[in-house]
């Protein structure tokens, strides 16, 4: 994605949608550029198609304590199951919305998710820091520095990520 996105914003190509990144390679970087980039493409919108409404319908039941897991049946894990098939429903309708500006619903989609990975990894360094759910597998201290050091990281990028806009 680097290499297209250099390639293309030094030859002044603007995409506003992923088709056109993959036509504007062709004559750039060769056929072959342009098929590994449709070819990432696709493989990128089966995973986002499939393995991660499955993973987020997977997680929420198990935080609510929902039964939850493909291997089970409706009557087994029916919550699962319901908002496993709701988020299918809510990504494609997105996606067939006619016009709809999928780049920069993309882009947006990512800096939500980074924005809130700083939220995910407090609760999850404070878990594993909590010696009744972890026991003798709670965090070293090694460990410690390193995952709040990330998490120090992730934060001031995303303050930076909020404040810079006004500055420049």
């Amino acid at each position: 994605m680097v290499a297209c996105a250099s390639t293309l914003h030094v030859n002044g190509i603007q995409i506003n949608e992923a088709k056109d990144a993959a036509l504007a390679l062709k004559p750039l970087a060769g056929a072959f550029a342009s098929q590994v980039f449709a070819f990432g493409l696709f493989i990128a919108s089966i995973f986002s198609a499939t393995i991660l409404p499955l993973a987020t319908a997977f997680y929420v039941c198990e935080a609510f304590g929902f039964e939850a897991g493909i291997d089970k049946k409706w009557n087994e894990a029916k919550e699962f199951y319901v908002l496993y098939t709701g988020i299918l429903i809510v990504g494609a309708a997105i996606i067939l919305i006619p016009n709809a500006p999928l780049i920069f619903i993309s882009l947006w989609s990512q800096v939500i998710n980074g924005m809130l990975l700083p939220v995910v990894l407090v609760c999850m360094m404070l878990l594993v820091n909590n010696k009744k759910i972890m026991g003798k597998y709670v965090n070293k201290p090694v460990n410690n520095l390193i995952g709040w050091g990330a998490v120090i990281i992730l934060i001031a990028l995303s303050l930076a990520l909020l404040v810079v806009p006004f500055f420049s």
